[in-house]
């Protein structure tokens, strides 16, 4: 259901590969390796001719929609963990939460708030959450979105403390501690919405860069 809700046609090849086995995951790896280096458009001695770097940049997806796909991602593993584990969350997992919630509260009410520091906390927690699956391949899933270095390059130069979901992480750990699966999904899919129309704001402004 959060996979569809969230990727719509796309949600069962986007589940494949979240969850795509090791040895399925080393082929692709070195598959990647043996593809062509990027040319220039030149025509090679066996007749085929590497693609351009216009060309190639024509076939990139628009950078709002790859965005949202890292977002979408986030949000499946997420609701999947509220799902299947947030009624048997322990008060002890409550604790660092709340005090990673803390902390984050913390760096923003600062005169000049560090967004390294805050993205570093914020990672944490999310990666925290995700533990409680106790599944570390899936925590590495997570990991590898990548998205605090999303927001390193997006919001680095902007007041971002006056944008950001700041109140996402309390609301969400008051959800966890009060163990409300469908609590805790609303601030999850409230929280896609609002991070996704944040970067669409600021790829516009920036003439479709960040």
């Amino acid at each position: 259901v959060a996979a569809q809700r969230c990727f719509g046609a796309d949600a069962q090849r986007v589940g494949a590969e979240l969850v795509t086995p090791p040895r399925d995951a080393r082929h692709r790896g070195l598959d990647r390796l043996e593809r062509p280096r990027l040319g220039d458009g030149r025509v090679g001695g066996d007749g085929h001719r590497d693609p351009g770097v216009e060309e190639l940049a024509e076939r990139v997806e628009p950078l709002p929609r790859c965005a949202d796909r890292l977002f979408d991602a986030r949000c499946v593993i997420q609701v999947g963990i509220a799902d299947g584990y947030v009624r048997d969350i322990t008060d002890e997992q409550i604790g660092r939460l709340r005090e990673l919630a803390r902390h984050l509260q913390g760096i923003v009410n600062e005169e000049l708030p560090d967004l390294a520091r805050f993205l570093e906390v914020s990672h944490r927690y999310h990666t925290e959450f995700v533990g409680l699956s106790g599944c570390d391949q899936l925590v590495d899933a997570y990991t590898r979105l990548g998205i605090s270095g999303l927001w390193r390059n997006a919001i680095a130069d902007l007041d971002w403390w006056n944008r950001f979901d700041i109140a996402f992480h309390q609301d969400l750990t008051v959800a966890l501690a009060d163990r409300a699966p469908d609590q805790v999904k609303r601030h999850i899919y409230r929280h896609n919405e609002h991070v996704k129309a944040m970067v669409r704001r600021i790829v516009d402004d920036n003439g479709g860069q960040i």
